[in-house]
């Protein structure tokens, strides 16, 4: 959440104590001030989650996002963080970077 406040997103808090709709819905993100334009759902897990069967779960109509960090094994650190989209989105994304973003 501290990156996405990072980049403008000042209202981002954790769904589950913001809304109990969101977290419902498999967000774990949410907005107050509504402009996060994805659902996100965060996972920490040492294994690599079920993308497709977590996305199915969540009713949010906005593109969704998996966030997973691998958790690490004992007395070592986490290998990392990826997100995970859908590839019309990823295309979306590559489109607008191409359009705008690397000017």
């Amino acid at each position: 959440m501290n990156k996405l406040k990072e980049i403008g997103y000042c209202g981002v808090c954790r769904a589950a104590g913001e809304s109990k709709n969101l977290d419902a819905s498999k967000v774990d993100i949410a907005d107050i001030n509504h402009e996060l334009e994805v659902a996100i759902q965060c996972k920490h897990y040492a294994k690599f989650p079920n993308y497709f069967d977590i996305k199915d779960e969540c009713t949010d109509p906005r593109d969704f996002v998996l966030v997973w960090k691998k958790s690490a094994q004992a007395g070592e650190n986490s290998k990392g963080t990826v997100a995970v989209l859908d590839i019309d989105f990823f295309y979306k994304l590559l489109k607008t970077y191409h359009e705008y973003g690397n000017k």
